[in-house]
């Protein structure tokens, strides 16, 4: 399946690189593929707007269910498969229809099918998305119905099986550089219900997801690691070494702050570079 690279960079710096500098363009270039009739800029504007579980905060994009909801419409209407999976995340959603599948799809097994097919595909921010959404999938069971698996037969057995293939898919799209996919995948080896708790294994997850400017993990990994100076450098309005604060994340950085004696960032925050001492507690 081919997408509109318009849509793929969007969706990079977006939800892969988090670029709030560049957040803003980013989101005109999907409605300007959206006005050409482009289904998965569609579901992507629905989420630029459907509040802080679906779009980085710092953006500052208004919250709209109202205009998220009739992006997720004419996502399903234009035939997005992500659109007719990611849309039964969001809660105050329901399509117009009663369905979740429009043309030219027919069952929701099509659509699992087209979904685990697009994962396959050369890795770009769409494919990365697409193994977050099919462990979601398995995480929060939609994949009963997707996979049109017989509920009768889902035992204790099954659900760990989802859960045990869903790490699978949140680990591989935290590698292709997917950081949102980082808390569910840290939970399931915290918590030990269906994989052997490994506090190893979930400490190098949190690095690879503060390596990748998720701001809770960069504070934990901060305590875990902290030092009496950490130097946050400014590259190209990208952060290059992160471990105690991340230009996506305020709270975050302050939350880190009194961790140490000193923090020389040079932080770039939308407007501009700025350099500045934070003294410790």
């Amino acid at each position: 399946m081919q997408f509109d690279e318009r849509v793929i960079k969007a969706v990079e710096i977006l939800w892969i690189t988090q670029n709030k500098s560049e957040s803003n363009n980013a989101r005109e270039m999907l409605k300007e593929a959206a006005r050409e009739g482009d289904a998965e800029a569609n579901f992507f504007l629905a989420r630029c707007y459907a509040g802080p579980s679906y779009v980085n905060k710092a953006y500052e994009f208004p919250e709209d269910d109202t205009l998220a909801g009739q992006y997720l419409e004419k996502s399903l209407e234009l035939g997005s498969p992500l659109g007719m999976i990611g849309a039964r995340r969001f809660s105050v959603f329901r399509p117009y229809k009663g369905s979740y599948i429009y043309p030219p799809y027919t069952s929701n097994r099509e659509v699992w099918d087209a979904i685990n097919a697009i994962a396959k595909q050369e890795t770009n921010a769409i494919t990365i998305f697409c193994k977050y959404m099919i462990g979601n999938a398995y995480y929060y069971g939609d994949v009963v119905e997707l996979s049109e698996f017989p509920e009768e037969q889902v035992d204790e057995q099954t659900v760990k099986a989802f859960m045990i293939e869903g790490a699978r898919f949140y680990e591989e799209c935290l590698r292709d550089g997917g950081g949102f996919a980082s808390g569910n995948l840290i939970q399931i080896y915290e918590n030990g219900e269906y994989l052997p708790k490994d506090p190893a294994m979930v400490l190098k997850f949190k690095e690879m997801a503060a390596d990748l400017n998720v701001g809770k993990y960069m504070v934990d990994v901060f305590t875990a690691t902290a030092t009496s100076m950490v130097l946050v450098e400014y590259d190209g309005g990208k952060v290059s070494q992160i471990r105690a604060a991340t230009a996506q994340d305020i709270k975050a950085y302050e939350d880190v702050g009194p961790k140490c004696s000193r923090i020389i960032h040079n932080w770039y925050w939308g407007t501009g570079l700025h350099g500045f001492v934070i003294n410790g507690l």
